[in-house]
């Protein structure tokens, strides 16, 4: 029997295992299993993936408001990709709750691609703008407890425009408070967004 050094032993080793991954590849290819063809720059190109707002689904049905648990179902049943949760619309915020959303989205497929939360800075009143910090910094930790990876943020109105339809049929325009100005507005903001970047 002709003894094989080792020299020999991995040479032929990793010649097998090349063609082995070849031959898989066009295997892969031909079954039209292979990664997507890159485009005429070079990159390869992958198919946009698309997300919702549980918000979408959140009133589906005139007079009710159906459960996360229930839109992130729904989500899956009409082909999305991923959600992003309202906190507006959470039930609850203990640990086990969250778990529970996780899991949903798991066993459907579903990423949770963001964190919608609602605040205001915009106000004169210095107490109720660190109120809406700790609020954001809360929520912020909640979005860590979900495996969420962004929050979008809605920094508030001045509040003078009671219906929300009135505020759309506006255009989100509204009057500014009085004794303040918009630029009063901004510095709030610009204030309070220096805060939470110190977290």
């Amino acid at each position: 029997m002709k003894s094989i050094n080792r020299r020999s032993f991995l040479a032929g080793s990793i010649a097998t295992g090349a063609g082995l991954a070849l031959s898989s590849r066009s295997s892969g290819q031909a079954q039209g299993q292979a990664a997507v063809a890159p485009d005429s720059a070079g990159k390869s190109q992958r198919p946009s993936r698309v997300a919702v707002s549980i918000y979408s689904f959140w009133r589906f049905k005139e007079d009710s408001k159906l459960p996360i648990e229930t839109c992130i179902d729904e989500a899956a049943e009409m082909g999305f990709d991923g959600v992003e949760i309202l906190h507006m619309q959470m039930e609850k915020e203990s640990n086990e709750y969250l778990q529970d959303l996780k899991r949903r989205a798991l066993i459907n497929g579903l990423d949770l691609c963001c964190l919608s939360i609602h605040q205001g800075f915009v106000s004169p009143d210095a107490e109720k703008r660190q109120q809406n910090i700790d609020h954001t910094i809360k929520c912020i930790e909640l979005a860590y407890q979900l495996g969420i990876p962004i929050i979008r943020i809605n920094t508030g109105r001045w509040g003078t425009t009671k219906s929300f339809n009135e505020l759309m049929a506006k255009r989100g325009i509204e009057p500014i408070l009085p004794a303040c100005t918009e630029e009063d507005g901004f510095k709030w903001v610009i204030a309070r967004a220096g805060s939470e970047r110190n977290v």
